[in-house]
């Protein structure tokens, strides 16, 4: 994790920082390691997000690999500071995309079978 080291507490023991989400993403546009870091920030938070919806392994796994590529496409964009919310806010769309898809080809195949 792309971390912050202070010199030391009080106690004189090291300490850490987690860089901010907004801060990484800033650093993002021309770092790799830097969306490399919020990917593994957000990566089990937007998996557990996508196989709630659509409880299926391999359909979350697939949504999430298109919520990060979506994210890397959009970082030129961003305008909030708040990453956690673009994030899931990419994976609503992403799960609400899933479904419409999966409704219309169920259509397709209902009436394949009907007629």
């Amino acid at each position: 994790m792309e971390r912050i080291d202070l010199p030391y507490n009080d106690h004189g023991e090291s300490m850490t920082v987690l860089e901010p989400d907004h801060v990484l993403a800033g650093r993002a546009l021309h770092d790799r390691k830097a969306f490399a870091e919020l990917y593994h920030r957000y990566l089990t938070p937007i998996y557990g997000y996508c196989y709630r919806r659509l409880v299926s392994r391999k359909a979350a796994e697939d949504a999430t690999s298109l919520v990060f590529t979506k994210a890397l496409e959009g970082l030129p964009n961003l305008q909030s500071q708040n990453v956690r919310a673009w994030l899931f806010a990419i994976a609503h769309n992403v799960v609400v995309d899933g479904y419409r898809n999966n409704r219309g080809v169920s259509d397709v195949q209902l009436l394949d079978t009907v007629e």
